[in-house]
């Protein structure tokens, strides 16, 4: 699979056309990968893209308590 993601970033990158990536690691985990293998791809992820960060809050998350809420509401639990 990393091949795989490699091949695919590879090849955006040596087209010069942009990308973007969306990602849960830190810009740290980015720059210092824990894993050697992931180092050329993360290398050509940082020299094409501008790290954006987004704090906020999961939207998955609080659908599902407000999901979850509104279950318990209509069965009458609360």
């Amino acid at each position: 699979m990393q091949e795989i993601v490699f091949d695919v970033i590879n090849t955006r990158y040596n087209s010069g056309k942009p990308f973007i990536i969306t990602t849960n690691l830190t810009i740290e985990e980015i720059k210092k990968p824990a894993e050697l293998s992931n180092a050329r791809i993360y290398d050509r992820i940082l020299e094409r893209c501008t790290p954006i960060e987004a704090n906020g809050a999961s939207r998955r998350r609080i659908k599902a308590a407000n999901d979850y809420y509104e279950t318990q509401k209509k069965l009458g639990l609360i």
